[in-house]
């Protein structure tokens, strides 16, 4: 974590800065449902407890504020962990809303064809993901929509990726990415 890296040069070298850390999630949540996962049961708070946890627990306390993105996270934080909130501040993604004349540029929702998948391979979850609608979900949508093709995007496919991709392309533009589905 770069907190543990960094913090202590921070506060050595810039003793009056106001430290924030922006945790962009927490692994501590990431890895308690991969390991519900791998187990095959549902996730529960219990699964929180771990070595993750501790450091950015202690990376949270040694910081002056938080950036949390979750509302889930900052639950966690509050309710199960005890954090302090003066030490959270909830702040989800920051997107610039989308204006009407961009919206009037995308196809019809009835006139969009294809499904889309986009994650780092690196992360876990994401993964996960392709490989649960591979075999649990894509059956069922080609069932209804025979002419339907899932595109799936991301860096740091394998090997094992690819004996479960369908079509591949190279995505170009947001004008493409308008024409899916989902």
């Amino acid at each position: 974590m770069t907190e543990e890296q960094f913090g202590w040069r921070v506060a050595e070298q810039c003793p009056g800065a106001l430290r924030i850390l922006d945790t962009e999630d927490l692994h501590c949540l990431r890895v308690g449902r991969q390991l519900a996962l791998k187990e095959e049961r549902q996730f529960k708070n219990n699964d929180l407890i771990s070595d993750h946890a501790k450091r950015e627990i202690a990376s949270i306390y040694r910081c002056d504020l938080s950036l949390i993105i979750s509302p889930i996270e900052m639950g966690n934080l509050r309710d199960f962990f005890r954090v302090d909130t003066s030490l959270l501040h909830y702040l989800p993604f920051m997107l610039e809303s989308i204006i009407n004349e961009e919206k009037n540029k995308w196809l019809p929702y009835e006139e969009r064809k294809h499904f889309i998948s986009i994650g780092n391979f690196l992360h876990e979850p994401n993964w996960d993901a392709v490989r649960y609608l591979k075999e649990e979900i894509w059956s069922k949508i080609r069932y209804k929509l025979p002419d339907a093709e899932l595109h799936i995007y991301g860096a740091y496919s394998s090997d094992k990726f690819f004996n479960y991709i369908i079509q591949m392309k190279e995505l170009k533009s947001k004008k493409s990415r308008s024409s899916y589905k989902m």
